[in-house]
């Protein structure tokens, strides 16, 4: 009698325990987060998208957080992507994702999203740098200058396992948001 006044114990705990697990985010195809400049996935704890990856989870969303070069051009950094996305559609098998992008990760989806649109089922931007930044207004003129942090930037790259450390380059995401729509990648996608 015990015995099975435990395996009923269990059981109900079991049904409970799904029972937590919600389905308000249950979408046809997962979502990738793009970080912005300087962006990272976790770094010593601190969460760039502060814990949403993980509440989308435990309402049933698939989620992949994307690792892009925190400091390249948008066109650099919309690659970086492409392979990813064509990486995670043939190890798992999914057809289509939803793009969420933020800072300069919104023009990053967009690229993406030109790129290979039949991957794409939709783009959302999250304070999207589309039309360039006043950081990158600020530090425009001083390309010069923004070199010098390039060690430090990489070295960001590198903890954050960016792919290509070596090729992060501030000055080339500075120029690459600063134009907003003068980009030729911009003034493509609004034709």
């Amino acid at each position: 009698m015990k015995l099975r006044h435990y395996f009923l114990l269990l059981v109900c705990s079991l049904l409970g325990m799904s029972a937590l697990a919600g389905t308000n985010a249950q979408m046809r195809y997962p979502i990738v987060l793009v970080h912005g400049f300087s962006g990272f996935d976790n770094i010593l704890g601190v969460d760039y998208f502060f814990r949403v990856p993980q509440a989308l989870r435990q309402e049933g969303a698939v989620v992949y957080v994307a690792r892009v070069n925190p400091a390249q051009s948008t066109e650099f950094r919309g690659e970086e992507l492409v392979k990813q996305l064509k990486e995670w559609a043939a190890r798992d098998g999914v057809p289509k994702f939803h793009l969420m992008g933020h800072s300069h990760g919104g023009p990053t989806v967009r690229y993406a999203a030109n790129a290979v649109p039949g991957m794409i089922a939709s783009v959302s931007s999250i304070a999207g740098a589309h039309r360039g930044t006043p950081l990158a207004d600020t530090w425009g003129p001083l390309n010069q200058g923004a070199a010098l942090l390039n060690p430090a930037i990489q070295f960001l790259a590198f903890v954050t396992g960016s792919p290509n450390t070596s090729q992060t380059s501030m000055a080339a995401a500075i120029s690459s948001i600063r134009d907003g729509l003068n980009n030729s990648f911009e003034r493509h996608l609004a034709a």
